[in-house]
């Protein structure tokens, strides 16, 4: 099995240096070059990490200070619009977030943009980030993963923040009910673009498991369940339309 807190820890570290580089190099901006080089170091951290037995609360911690840099992006770009999960054929999932449609470019042809934090082509740009994600398994011939058995290896299994998922599907539309979800953030940007961070686990479990974009329409928190609603995208989708 491999080393998911490695294959993390690399993801995360690419990011880091693709977004330090860009910054400095293209933007001139000092603080997002500080911040990537700072991502690069969490994600080194990341991929030191003993895969087992892990450290859950050192693994939180890592998971929670991504977020932190994440919400600083997304602060400095002005983004406001939702995220599209997208599994990419290197085994990964991206956060796209528009920040200005257009109908000329696919979901399919934003998941082959090469590694690219800005995504431009003609009226649509938009960003593509690595959301903090540990757990995740690829599916493959041999053994086929489901929706659940990824849920539980994230949410459960791996970070222990649920203690019961159920989920329902109905077409393009799943809902799943995460109870007694233990642990949330506190990044107002964060939660309203990428969504809460069990919900946001539960998109890239999901695009993982489904090999399909994922969109999360709707939340809503009662008192000991989160019941999250998410759309399965076409990969002929545009952001506009999806």
């Amino acid at each position: 099995m491999p080393d998911t807190n490695l294959t993390a820890g690399i993801g995360l570290s690419t990011f880091g240096t693709i977004l330090a580089l860009g910054s400095y190099i293209l933007l001139q901006n000092i603080p997002l070059t500080a911040m990537g080089i700072g991502i690069i170091v969490i994600g080194i951290a990341w991929a030191l990490t003993p895969p087992n037995p892990t450290p859950k609360k050192a693994l939180l911690d890592l998971v929670k200070t991504s977020c932190s840099n994440i919400e600083a992006l997304l602060e400095a770009t002005g983004a406001t619009n939702k995220a599209i999960y997208i599994p990419t054929k290197d085994n990964q999932v991206i956060a796209y977030i528009p920040l200005k449609n257009g109908d000329n470019i696919t979901l399919q042809t934003i998941a082959e943009n090469n590694s690219k934090i800005l995504i431009k082509q003609g009226k649509t740009l938009g960003i593509a980030i690595i959301p903090p994600n540990t757990g995740l398994k690829t599916p493959n011939t041999e053994t086929e993963l489901n929706i659940d058995t990824q849920l539980d290896n994230i949410l459960i299994e791996t970070l222990e923040i649920a203690e019961n998922i159920k989920t329902a599907k109905s077409e393009n539309t799943i809902i799943v009910q995460i109870h007694k979800p233990k642990i949330d953030i506190d990044y107002p940007r964060f939660k309203i673009i990428m969504g809460s961070l069990p919900s946001s686990l539960t998109a890239q479990a999901i695009a993982t498991a489904t090999s399909r974009p994922v969109k999360i329409i709707q939340e809503k928190n009662t008192k000991n369940t989160l019941t999250i609603q998410l759309k399965l995208l076409n990969w002929t989708d545009t952001p506009s339309t999806s």
